[in-house]
């Protein structure tokens, strides 16, 4: 049997922590320092930032509420609090979170595997309360999806990814079973970064492992996952 899902315009973080973020994210702390007594809108943080740091408007957008869904950002929309106090506008977990990737850039080759075994752990205990933020805040996208379908079916893949969002529970089911078995041929229509994005997260919290493109759950953490979900 074949199922052909029409993945287009499914909803997408369109952002995850990426060295590209990481470089621009370090921007905006330069930025947020370089104006600490200064006091903004959101639009005209937008522009500004957009001006000074060269980095497009459009790609702020993106930026900035992924990184404050994360509780890396205190609030910065313009009919909650008016205008942006910049000396408080990364929060404590945003600023633990760049110490720890610049010491990594900084260090990494002057010190031994162990110390930096230890500081990629600490990266991914931020990474993991930037994912209980998330829900806290009623933010959690498909990440905790992902995580549950693990936990209670073993593994996940692209394909099985979509046919969760797609379909029903009692028809879902069924179709993960057939698909399983070689039974039901699914086919992706069209372009969709969603999966890509949300598991890429959860491999950097430690919580996922990509083995054959097919990921499940780190069983070093099992007891923060069955917490999580």
């Amino acid at each position: 049997m074949n199922k052909t899902i029409d993945i287009k315009g499914i909803g997408s973080p369109g952002v995850s922590l990426t060295e590209n973020l990481n470089r621009k994210f370090k921007g905006y702390e330069e930025f947020c320092k370089n104006h600490c007594n200064e006091e903004m809108n959101y639009k005209e943080l937008q522009i500004k930032m957009s001006q000074e740091l060269k980095i497009t408007e459009s790609a702020i957008r993106v930026d900035i509420p992924f990184l404050y869904n994360n509780g890396f950002l205190n609030e910065y929309r313009k009919d909650k609090i008016g205008k942006i106090k910049l000396n408080n506008f990364i929060s404590n977990l945003g600023k633990s979170y760049l110490e720890i990737i610049k010491m990594q850039e900084q260090y990494s080759e002057k010190l031994d595997d162990k110390i930096n075994n230890e500081i990629s752990k600490i990266l991914k205990y931020v990474t993991i309360l930037a994912l209980i933020n998330r829900k806290k805040n009623g933010q959690e996208e498909n990440y905790f999806k992902i995580l549950r379908f693990i936990y209670y079916n073993n593994s996940i893949d692209e394909n099985e990814f979509y046919l969760m969002i797609t379909t029903n529970e009692d028809e879902l089911k069924n179709n993960i079973e057939e698909y399983r078995k070689g039974e039901l041929n699914i086919t992706l229509e069209n372009n969709n970064t969603v999966f890509e994005y949300n598991k890429r997260l959860l491999i950097q919290a430690g919580l996922i492992e990509d083995v054959n493109k097919r990921y499940y759950l780190n069983k070093e953490n099992i007891e923060i996952i069955k917490e999580l979900i």
